[in-house]
C-alpha cells in the first residue's frame, strides 16, 4: 500500500505540464533607428539559431517549460553594429535549485546603445545590467562560446546521471 501511494504521487507530481503557463524570455530592440540586433539563443534542448530584430519591433518571444531533470538554462549571443562587430554572450534565463519547475515567470531583456538592461516582469522598468556597449573582441567570445557550451552540456549531462543514482538508491532502500 505504501508503495502504491508513493506510485500515484509521483505519477501525479510528475504529470504533463498541462496547467502550467509556459516561461518566457522577451528581447527588445532600442538601439534606435535603422540599428539592427542579430540574436542567437540556446538552451541545452533548444538552439533557434539566428535571428534578427528591426528597431521598435515587436519583442521576439522564446516560451519554454523548466525541465524537471535539469536546471534550465537559456544564453543568447547579441550582436550590433554596422558589421555586428560589437557583441556579448548573456545568460538570459536560469532556473532556481528546486525540484518543482516554475511557471509563468517572464524575463525582459533590452538592448540599448549604452547598454543592456533586464526585468523580471513587464510592468517594472527594466535597469541597465551591462554599462556598455557590446565591447568583446570576437576571438575571445568565440573561445568563451563554445567553452561555455561544452561545459553547460557536461553538467547537464553529471546532473542527469547523480538525479538517476538518487532515484535508484531511493527506490532500492523503499523496497528492502
Amino acid at each position: 500500500m505504501k508503495h502504491l501511494i508513493i506510485f500515484i504521487l509521483t505519477i501525479t507530481y510528475f504529470w504533463p505540464h498541462e496547467a502550467c503557463v509556459k516561461n518566457r524570455i522577451l528581447l527588445h530592440n532600442e538601439l534606435g533607428p535603422g540599428r539592427l540586433l542579430r540574436f542567437h539563443c540556446y538552451s541545452t534542448y533548444n538552439d533557434l539559431g539566428f535571428k534578427n530584430l528591426n528597431f521598435n519591433d515587436t519583442p521576439y518571444v522564446i516560451e519554454f517549460h523548466d525541465s524537471w531533470v535539469f536546471l534550465t538554462k537559456w544564453v543568447c549571443l547579441l550582436r550590433q553594429g554596422a558589421n555586428m562587430e560589437y557583441f556579448y554572450n548573456i545568460q538570459v534565463y536560469k532556473a532556481g535549485h528546486t525540484l518543482i519547475p516554475k511557471c509563468g515567470q517572464i524575463r525582459v531583456w533590452t538592448a540599448k546603445l549604452d547598454g543592456i538592461y533586464f526585468s523580471r516582469n513587464l510592468d517594472t522598468p527594466p535597469f541597465k545590467v551591462l554599462l556598455h556597449s557590446f565591447i568583446m573582441p570576437p576571438l575571445v567570445e568565440w573561445k568563451n562560446r563554445v567553452g561555455h557550451y561544452r561545459k553547460f552540456v557536461f553538467d547537464n549531462i553529471y546532473r542527469k546521471l547523480l538525479l538517476l543514482l538518487l532515484l535508484l538508491l531511493l527506490l532500492s532502500s523503499s523496497s528492502s
